[in-house]
């Protein structure tokens, strides 16, 4: 697989035919689930597809996350003990 920075070469065309964006409606057709579920999608309130790259970067709760690694942290010095 050939990594290209699209910021350094914008003009690159990835071989083949481009790809269509398929937006709400046809993309879940394509997907088989329901529009309000690519909405909620786009929204962020639950986790994407694994297919799912093209609604930008996940938005996290840090003090979640952070809350999170601390317990993991401190499972991981229990578990040394």
């Amino acid at each position: 697989m050939q990594v290209v920075s699209i910021k350094k070469n914008p003009k690159y065309q990835a071989g083949g035919q481009p790809k269509k964006w398929l937006k709400g409606v046809e993309l879940a057709a394509e997907w088989n689930v329901s529009p309000s579920t690519i909405s909620n999608l786009a929204r962020r309130e639950d986790f994407p597809l694994p297919s799912d790259v093209a609604l930008g970067a996940r938005q996290y709760n840090w003090a979640e996350v952070s809350r999170w690694r601390a317990e993991e942290n401190k499972r991981k010095q229990d578990r040394r003990k």
